[in-house]
């Protein structure tokens, strides 16, 4: 179903936060109320992803209406509650995959750009950074309350001399760049099915229902375990499509985390967005 876009008028530049995660966790995080543009950390404990029966719980990972703290008057984002960091030794070396949480804790509708992810060591020192086409932002256009992702869209290679069996600490920021709304597109005849790797892929139907051309629309899908923890994420975009138009979209989970296979999958959730500026 559609959401009603948030007329919010902005006028606030750029700000940048930053969020901090334990590896591998996806437990809630205490968060912090604050007035200003200021992000604060917040760590969160580590869990497991295996699967143990069937949840009962229905909430989309994207819902709004999670109860978290929000800060009036700012531009804000903070720490999510599904947070991944797996490293693992492979033929490559020690490689690392990452997916990092944000949600829009402040009362402005934003577009997140230019994300950075962060690997430290136990003892604080910086193992690897990630920018550029090395991290992946989906969805990017986040109304208060919204959920979105920074994410490596394949295993990156750490430094000589790393171990896998270390313990590793993850941070992540986005500049952010405020807007009038975030618009929410209808998907339909949704299929979830095995690319034949063994790896998930997401083809379904995405309408226009506005009455303005959508230049740009990000389909975004989460993968998830029976007990609702995070897989992995992947992303779709389809660009200008008329009011009134229907496309086809894939979105193809070849480079998800390693974990992330059709044999421990057992649902996900998916949106379609788009700013409005």
């Amino acid at each position: 179903m559609k959401r009603s876009i948030r007329m919010m008028v902005c006028t606030a530049a750029v700000a940048v936060a930053s969020v901090l995660a334990l590896a591998g966790c996806s437990q809630p995080a205490a968060q912090q109320e604050g007035s200003s543009g200021e992000a604060s950390s917040v760590a969160v404990a580590p869990t497991g992803s295996d699967v143990a029966g069937a949840s009962t719980d229905t909430s989309s990972v994207f819902d709004e209406s999670a109860e978290l703290p929000v800060s009036q008057g700012a531009i804000y984002i903070s720490l999510g509650d599904r947070n991944l960091l797996q490293v693992r030794n492979s033929d490559a070396g020690v490689v690392a995959d990452a997916v990092l949480e944000v949600r829009n804790t402040g009362d402005v509708p934003l577009m997140l750009v230019d994300g950075t992810l962060s690997i430290f060591d136990e003892n604080a020192e910086e193992v690897l950074t990630l920018t550029g086409d090395d991290v992946c932002i989906a969805p990017s256009s986040l109304n208060p309350g919204d959920v979105g992702f920074l994410y490596t869209k394949a295993p990156v290679a750490l430094p000589e001399g790393c171990s896998a069996d270390a313990k590793y600490e993850l941070t992540g920021n986005a500049s952010m760049v405020p807007c009038e709304g975030v618009w929410e597109y209808r998907i339909s005849d949704v299929v979830l099915s095995d690319d034949g790797n063994g790896a998930p892929m997401l083809t379904g139907k995405v309408t226009n229902d506005d009455t303005e051309l959508a230049e740009r629309i990000e389909i975004t899908a989460v993968f998830l375990d029976n007990e609702r923890n995070m897989l992995g994420v992947a992303s779709d975009v389809v660009v200008n499509l008329e009011p009134g138009g229907i496309t086809d979209f894939t979105i193809n989970g070849n480079m998800v985390p390693a974990g992330c296979t059709m044999a421990v999958i057992a649902g996900y959730d998916a949106i379609a967005v788009a700013p409005k500026f």
